[in-house]
């Protein structure tokens, strides 16, 4: 009799034992919406822009003629515009001459552009520069001081005859990014000769 009320009561402790489930664990938990970064590009763009004189009849003002007439000056308006959303830059301007250029003509700089030298201090022939800070607008550099070319004074009607090969004054403009170059002469050496984007309108 005692063995089978011993046996029972193990029985019953298996059940018992068998059939406890253990009470499940809440954790508190929570997820945010993922942040997505986009990183796009900085940009700098620049036009060179110039009144068409209309003199060579072929609509086109990036090679335009002029008369050199003794005793007056001739209006030439190249302008760099630094594009609304560049980036802060380099720019610059390079005024090559051709043809005896110097001997017949001459012009100044506009106010604002600096001289570009090499590492040893030497000019470089034509090239001037200017730093430009992020463009929030469009901004608009001219080139030449008051936009003329002026004959020299010792020009005559006669040494104007006895010209071989018209003067010629070509005008670039070039910009680059200020971050990470340090000189102007570095931002010159990465530009040159390479192209970069310039809008000619």
């Amino acid at each position: 009799m005692k063995r089978t009320k011993i046996a029972a009561l193990i029985a019953a402790i298996i059940v018992l034992t068998t059939t406890f489930v253990a009470p499940s664990v809440a954790w508190m938990m929570d997820k945010t919406e993922a942040v997505v970064n986009t990183f796009t590009y900085g940009d700098i763009t620049i036009k060179l822009t110039e009144t068409d004189t209309g003199l060579d009849g072929d609509d086109d003002p990036k090679t335009n003629l002029y008369e050199m007439i003794v005793g007056q000056t001739i209006e030439k308006d190249p302008k760099v515009t630094v594009l609304k959303g560049s980036e802060k830059s380099w720019l610059m301007v390079r005024l090559e001459k051709q043809n005896e250029f110097d001997k017949y003509l001459e012009y100044t700089i506009a106010d604002g552009w600096t001289q570009l030298e090499d590492k040893d201090g030497k000019a470089v022939e034509g090239v001037y520069f200017r730093i430009v800070e992020k463009a929030e607008d469009d901004v608009v550099f001219g080139v030449i001081k008051d936009d003329t070319v002026n004959l020299r004074a010792e020009i005559t009607k006669e040494s104007l005859r006895d010209m071989v090969d018209l003067p010629k004054l070509n005008v670039t403009a070039y910009a680059v990014q200020y971050e990470k170059i340090d000189t102007a002469i570095n931002a010159w050496e990465i530009i040159n000769p390479a192209d970069v984007e310039i809008v000619i309108e």
